[in-house]
């Protein structure tokens, strides 16, 4: 009970009731426009010490979220708009206060609704009193509708919230605005630690997985390979050796195989939680380590197979595929993707931060693009041998090789756009 006004013995007063789950002090700033908020006035009767009072339910603003309000819990929020951790689209830096001033303060009541994760809520603000619609110069007539990250997807996705606010009047009225839309940035939550070891497990078993699609399609081609040998002879030995140097220098230098950690080099100092999963992690590394290794060992089987098939051709006086040509062509290519990634790096810096890049920055930038070429080596091996009929001039046919050649792609459609969509690990608030 608050808002508590006494003049001799008449008393008035707002009573509000709320769950024993809410604190009191957020339910003290509940709008007061639900039916679980009472407007009471009446008197004070010193003799019997009763207080004798009438009361008026708030008004109903929103008739179809009637029936919501029995299957769902209500949610009342004091949301002030000026939080460092809103942003807007594309935009890293706060959102300007003069583009929402006119919603930097909205009082917000309405439904949670857990199947979909989102909030709807009506809004009201405060603006001047010369409207016929309005309440006690409040404008009422705002949509806002707030979006979670999934609890299920949160290994996955950062928590974050999503927020649209939208005037319901029409385009011509005094007060309406075109729609707003916000995002938070990271927002805190208690399981992330536990969040974050789970994605390590799945990319550990994602990594086995893999590895295990690539061992198989490897074996399938050498078994096709020892029907005939002319088609084999058309094979690319670069591609093979960029698959075997490829994995090579991971197994040596990388921490990871074929998916890189997404932490933060700031959350790797941070000490969580991982102690006892390490063990287990360790074992999946070891597993993903192993299978690595005997990819490299059918990769020199199945050279040793291309160099007695191009053996056999030149025996028989038929010219045989030069890979040099071909190593010159995909030099041209790696160039090309290596320009344009350095570009597309650049122009984010200027764009982003707004700030003339010094030697040593265009250095850095060009040591990482390297570092992470050199990590996925590998992949360019299906290049290689995808530009090899061009240069050839010979058509890729015969023992299931157009297949073996697509099946190499499927383990890297699958890897990127997961490495892509994933968030990076990192603490609320921090990169």
């Amino acid at each position: 009970m608050h808002n508590i006004n006494c003049e001799e013995a008449e008393v008035s007063g707002v009573l509000r009731m709320y769950p024993a789950t809410i604190e009191p002090h957020v339910a003290a700033r509940r709008t007061g426009i639900s039916t679980l908020t009472l407007s009471v006035k009446g008197t004070w009767n010193s003799s019997s010490g009763l207080l004798s009072m009438t009361g008026c339910l708030g008004p109903n603003t929103c008739g179809v979220l009637n029936n919501a309000t029995k299957a769902f819990l209500p949610v009342f929020i004091g949301l002030e708009m000026l939080s460092p951790g809103l942003h807007n689209g594309e935009d890293p830096n706060k959102v300007d206060e003069e583009s929402y001033r006119h919603v930097s303060k909205l009082y917000l009541e309405g439904v949670y609704d857990q199947q979909v994760g989102k909030m709807y809520l009506i809004a009201c603000r405060k603006v001047d009193f010369d409207h016929v619609d309005l309440e006690r110069g409040l404008d009422c007539l705002i949509e806002v509708t707030i979006e979670y990250s999934p609890l299920n997807t949160r290994w996955l996705i950062n928590p974050t919230a999503k927020i649209t606010i939208t005037s319901q009047r029409n385009e011509n009225d005094t007060y309406n605005f075109n729609s707003i839309r916000l995002k938070t940035f990271m927002i805190p939550d208690k399981h992330h630690e536990q969040n974050v070891i789970f994605r390590n497990i799945f990319e550990g078993y994602f990594r086995v997985f893999l590895l295990l699609m690539c061992i198989a399609l490897i074996l399938n081609q050498i078994k096709n390979m020892k029907k005939s040998l002319e088609p084999v002879a058309y094979i690319s030995l670069l591609a093979l050796a960029l698959w075997i140097v490829g994995y090579g220098i991971t197994l040596i230098y990388s921490e990871e195989i074929l998916i890189k950690s997404s932490e933060t080099e700031r959350y790797r100092k941070q000490p969580y939680d991982l102690q006892n999963y390490k063990r287990y992690l360790n074992n999946l590394d070891y597993i993903a380590r192993f299978l690595v290794l005997i990819s490299m060992f059918l990769m020199v089987m199945i050279s040793q197979m291309v160099l007695k098939a191009r053996k056999a051709l030149d025996e028989q006086s038929k010219p045989t595929p030069s890979e040099k040509k071909l190593l010159l062509v995909c030099l041209v290519a790696y160039l090309c993707d290596f320009l344009i990634g350095f570009s597309s790096k650049v122009g984010i810096h200027l764009y982003v931060d707004k700030v003339n890049l010094t030697k040593d920055d265009y250095m850095n930038i060009i040591m990482q693009m390297f570092l992470d070429s050199v990590h996925d080596l590998q992949d360019w091996s299906v290049v290689a041998q995808v530009i090899a009929p061009m240069v050839w001039k010979h058509r890729l046919s015969g023992l299931g090789l157009e297949s073996f050649l697509i099946g190499l792609w499927i383990p890297s459609l699958i890897r990127i756009p997961y490495v892509a969509f994933r968030d990076p690990v990192s603490y609320p608030f921090f990169n």
